[in-house]
Order: C-alpha cells, then structure tokens, then sequence
C-alpha cells in the first residue's frame, strides 16, 4: 500500500527492527530483555502503523485507505468555546463562565463497492470523569445501499433529512449553537437521531425526496421498538440555483405514552413536549394513552453573489393530539443574515422565535445573534457570538421565565 508517506515509513521501519530486537535480544542481557521494555518498544510499532494509517498522503489526489474491495475515510470535528452568561442579580442567577470542550466526533466512513457503503459515528461525552476513560455515545451507525444511480437507501440510525439544521454537521452550523426549534435542551420536539430506513430519490442532480419510517419518540435511546406505531418521514429538498437550497418537510407519527407516577411538586416532560406538573400534596398517577403527532417544516437557504452574502430562513409548526384534542402546539421561526467582506471573514444577524406551547401564555423565547466567523483555514474556524436574550411573561423570581441572561460565546471548531 503505497501512501508516499516517508517520515511515517522511516518511523515505521525503526520500530519494526526494534521489536526485532526485543525478540531476539544481544549477547548480555541473559537472553531476554527486561518486559517493561519489550512492551514499550511493541507499543511504539502499534502507534507507527496507526500513523502510517491515518497519516496524509503526500499527493493532494490521493484519498481514502484501500480496506478489501472498498476505501475507508476517517473525519472528525470538535470545539472549545468560551460560554459567558449574564449575571441578574434581581432573580438570583450568577454570572457563569465555563471553557467547554464539546462534540468531539469521530466518524468512519466506508466505500465498499460501487453499490454499498457505511457510516459509523462516535461522540466522547464530556464531564463525567468517574471511569479509568471517557464515556463515548454512538451518534450513527448507518448501511448505505445504492442499488440504482438515482436511488439511495440509508438503514440503521442516523438523523432524519427532515429541517435546514437537524441532520447538519457541527462545522456546518453558522453559529455556536443550534437553532432553538431543533435544540434538543430548548426546544419541545425534536425526533433526534432515529433507528429506521430512509430512500433518497435523486432526481437529476437538482431534486431530493426523502421517505422513511422510524422506531419514533417513544424510544428513549431509539435503537430498538417493541411495537407497530412508527414513525413516517416525507421531505423534499431542491436545489433552485447552484448556491440556492428549498426543503420542505412532515414528519408524523403514533405513540404510546406509559402508565405515569409523579410525587408531590415532581414534574415530567414528556417525548412530544408536553410538561406535566404534579400539584397536589400526594401521588398523580395518570394512566397510559395513545398520541398522535406531526410536524411541518419549510426552509430556504442560499449563499449568493459568489458567496458573500448568506441568507437562511425557516418555519416549524408541531402539534400533539390526544383523542382528537390538542395536547400541545409549538411553532418557531428564524431569519438569518450573513455577508462576507473578506473571503474568510463573515458578519452575521439571527433572529429567532420560539413558542413552546402557543396554549400558555408569556412563555415564548425571542433570541437575536450578533456574530463573527473567521475561517482561519480550510478545516479550523474562529467565532464569535452574543445572543441577545428576551423572554415575554413574568420575572424568574415571580415564577416567569423572564431574566437578564443574554450570552456570549467565543470558540474555534475543527474539522477533518
């Protein structure tokens, strides 16, 4: 396997005749080489063939690892950002300030063929520093058939083609942070990563339908499903112009929510958004149910005038149903606009609205960004964001959800 990798040779050839050595060690040494040290020498050979693996190749056309009848691509991304929040001395909330180190991603992707791939996704979770190593969670695990030009079939589980943002790459977002309607922390529905199938039908390069079928919200991890209510996906996505994407998306589905036990004061939201409080001085007990729930999604983005002014729109509506009643509606829109005066330097403006539940009153969150992008390379990006923060209702300390918390975030994300 000729990669043109000569420093990662040279490393790799040292190492290979130093576990010679190590097993056939010199006169002197009472014919064996203390363990410590033939264990040193066979781990350093282990870190040799990874790097001659993963190393780059000297030629820019070269890509991939032959693997059997395909290639394998490693990608990865992560950040670390500075989150600073306002401190409200009238609610009692202090300022924080944290450095995080969040999604750290690897993923493996597989070329095996001309008719059938694999994408397989990891993520090291962060804070929990109670094991010997860091906690890792599988974002994706998906089985790409292509058995048609112009038909795909992903299985396995992955994120739903189903908005602008919800399947998108960390690296791909304009900001710090997801938008509030797929933040899976704020907003009241989201489907997150799914087990299912989903056919993607390419129609002359321009035109995408996307139809699948899920396990659905019920499942917490939603890897497995142990009942016949799934969940549907249908969404187009078209490419107008060259920099210039439309998608429209429904999402849909049954499920069934389980027999619920709340103590005193204890509170449970539940998959579709919905939050029910216990009131009273003793035990709830609310009895199992069936519900319905669908989606609607509409957005618009494009990059224009060779790429210096972005622009991104969108709309999500989610309803909840309960024996045709209304358990919970939500409806969230952003607008967002970028303009680049340097080809690495891009100024941008959010705004964005967020209704939890439109049957409550003075809880809807209204959220404008001010930020800065530099690419300082093709793979590494500085940015800078301060999200102006208003909440409509009472005060935090009367009850409400109404404070001085605006944030800002300054961080640098990695991708290869």
């Amino acid at each position: 396997m000729e990669r043109g990798r000569p420093a990662a040779k040279k490393f790799l050839q040292k190492q290979t005749e130093a576990v010679r050595l190590a097993a056939n060690p010199p006169k002197g040494t009472g014919g064996h080489w203390p363990e410590e040290i033939a264990l040193k020498k066979i781990v350093c050979l282990q870190i040799g063939l990874l790097l001659w693996l993963l190393a780059p190749a000297a030629s820019p056309a070269a890509s991939g690892v032959s693997a059997g009848a395909g290639k394998l691509f490693l990608n990865g991304e992560f950040q670390v950002v500075w989150d600073w929040t306002q401190e409200d001395q009238g609610n009692g909330q202090p300022r924080v300030e944290s450095i995080d180190l969040r999604h750290p991603r690897l993923a493996l992707t597989g070329d095996l063929g001309r008719f059938a791939g694999f994408y397989f996704r990891t993520e090291i979770l962060a804070g929990d520093t109670s094991g010997p190593t860091p906690p890792t969670t599988l974002l994706d695990a998906r089985v790409d058939l292509k058995p048609l030009p112009w038909l795909t079939v992903a299985v396995g589980r992955f994120a739903p083609a189903w908005t602008l943002y919800a399947p998108a790459d960390i690296h791909d977002l304009d900001t710090l942070r997801f938008p509030i309607m797929v933040d899976p922390g704020l907003s009241t529905f989201n489907p997150g990563r799914q087990t299912g199938i989903q056919a993607n039908l390419h129609f002359g390069g321009n035109v995408d339908l996307h139809l699948g079928v899920f396990n659905g919200l019920d499942q917490p991890d939603n890897f497995s499903d142990n009942d016949y209510k799934k969940d549907l996906l249908v969404s187009v996505e078209a490419r107008l112009l060259e920099q210039m994407r439309v998608l429209v998306g429904y999402y849909i589905g049954d499920l069934h929510v389980n027999d619920l036990s709340l103590a005193p004061g204890e509170s449970v939201t539940l998959p579709f958004g919905q939050t029910i409080t216990n009131p009273t001085n003793h035990t709830l007990t609310i009895n199992g149910f069936d519900l319905h729930h669908e989606s609607f999604d509409f957005g618009l983005s494009g990059n224009l005038a060779r790429d210096r002014i972005r622009v991104r729109a969108e709309y999500l509506h989610h309803t909840a149903s309960r024996a045709n009643t209304t358990q919970v509606e939500s409806l969230g829109y952003l607008l967002h606009f970028g303009i680049k005066p340097l080809s690495r330097l891009e100024t941008l403006v959010r705004y964005e609205y967020w209704d939890p539940a439109t049957g409550t009153a003075n809880n809807e969150l209204i959220w404008t960004t001010a930020g800065l992008n530099l690419a300082l390379n093709d793979h590494s990006r500085l940015s800078l964001d301060y999200i102006f923060k208003r909440e409509t209702g009472t005060n935090v300390s009367q009850g409400g959800n109404k404070s001085h918390n605006d944030e800002f975030l300054a961080g640098i994300t990695v991708w290869w």
